[in-house]
């Protein structure tokens, strides 16, 4: 995805405006303005979120290029959300501070369609600009600083080809770090349950001690390498330690 657009024209170079911001970047934007307007709630201690009709609203969308479709569907006779692109690149975030104190652990379901397929080289792989799309993502977000670019995110991700655990900076910002906990198609289409301490997660990829995050956030992209993938997503909960 394009960073800054350059015109060549009798040997200058023009720097045109800014087209767009990487993913996890915006999406903290978005939240740094939300967070200057009112201040949400703290989140209590074992709040679940759940995707229905009533809390579908409390969640915003946010395009990169094109359409990314979230939708309520019913699966097993349970509301959950599906997400579908078609070469396509959005995230659906909510805004929402929480105390890592009281609630350092994150648990949320996931299951994908399918994986995409593996590039010839790594150029292309999913580390590369060219290759920075995944079948599921689940964002979380801290807020170091009011300007947008002073935000850090973790990227937890379902990989075509990356071995889980593996972990390696944002192909487009060292603020976001990706982070691989499901890999392959071996269990497509099977909802999995992911666990994560969020307190040790941040301090092994960024070497910091968070107390809380800011906002979280789902997504399905296949824009950078024209692929189309579909996931789904539900009951995301944070809980206290054991």
């Amino acid at each position: 995805m394009t960073i800054f657009q350059k015109v060549l024209n009798n040997n200058t170079v023009i720097c045109g405006e800014i087209l767009d911001v990487l993913r996890s970047v915006v999406f903290c934007a978005v939240m740094v303005v939300l967070t200057g307007c009112a201040s949400p709630e703290t989140l209590q201690a074992g709040q679940r979120f759940t995707f229905d009709e009533t809390t579908l609203p409390q969640w915003e969308q946010r395009d990169f290029k094109g359409k990314t479709r979230y939708e309520l569907v019913d699966l097993d006779g349970e509301s959950v959300l599906q997400a579908t692109a078609d070469n396509t690149a959005s995230l659906l975030y909510r805004q929402q501070d929480i105390d890592l104190l009281a609630t350092p652990l994150v648990r949320w379901r996931w299951r994908i369609r399918n994986t995409y397929p593996s590039p010839e080289d790594t150029a292309n792989g999913e580390r590369s600009r060219n290759g920075d799309d995944y079948p599921a993502r689940f964002y979380v977000a801290i807020q170091t600083g009011l300007m947008p670019w002073e935000t850090i995110t973790i990227n937890y991700v379902w990989s075509s080809s990356e071995p889980v655990g593996a972990a390696w900076d944002n192909a487009f910002t060292d603020k976001a770090r990706m982070l691989v906990l499901q890999s392959g198609e071996s269990k497509k289409m099977q909802w999995i349950t992911e666990t994560r301490d969020l307190v040790a997660d941040f301090r092994q990829l960024f070497g910091i001690e968070a107390s809380q995050i800011n906002g979280f956030a789902v997504m399905v992209d296949g824009d950078n390498s024209s692929q189309d993938g579909q996931a789904w997503f539900a009951d995301i909960e944070f809980l206290p330690r054991p």
